[in-house]
């Protein structure tokens, strides 16, 4: 049972958004990773040694940052009403910390919902510096008529890497 409940509150912290330390944090655009206080590294060592698994510790010195360098389709692009099809994204890893497969996530962030999967993808692939993430999402458009927006980021626990952005016409 206690294995149990440090696997629970483990998952906790690394599941975006979902951490029992970090309840009052708010997302950072470019900013530095949240830090554990002494209390939660103790907490980590022993959960490691119950369940015999690594816990990666950033340096104080990482900075998450991306540049983006293509979309398909492009903003503003004209589709039919529910029309299925291929949100491209491709951005650089800009920053001075690499993107964790298993620890970083491509997830919905707001926005009209147009993907037609689920919400947050994990990387399989870890991303270094400099080195390129493509993401594809599959999306369907909406049924009326209009302009709309939808919005992805790139999360590593409560830090937001950066956000992706679409915007379509449906006619």
């Amino acid at each position: 049972m206690k294995k149990i409940i440090y696997l629970l509150l483990l998952i906790s912290l690394l599941v975006p958004g979902s951490s029992v330390f970090a309840a009052n944090a708010q997302p950072k655009i470019w900013g530095e990773p949240e830090f554990f206080s002494y209390r939660d590294e103790i907490f980590l060592s022993e959960v490691e040694e119950e369940l015999d698994i690594e816990v990666y510790q950033y340096d104080a010195e990482d900075t998450y940052a991306c540049e983006w360098v293509n979309q398909q389709p492009q903003d503003y692009a004209v589709v039919k009403s529910r029309q299925a099809f291929d949100m491209n994204w491709t951005v650089v890893n800009s920053g001075s910390a690499v993107w964790h497969a298993g620890s970083t996530f491509v997830s919905y962030y707001g926005g009209f919902p147009m993907h037609t999967h689920t919400d947050s993808y994990a990387l399989t692939e870890t991303v270094g510096l400099g080195e390129k993430l493509h993401v594809r999402i599959d999306m369907e458009a909406p049924k009326e008529p209009g302009t709309y927006t939808t919005t992805w980021a790139l999360l590593t626990g409560n830090t937001r890497i950066c956000r992706m952005f679409l915007i379509i016409t449906v006619k």
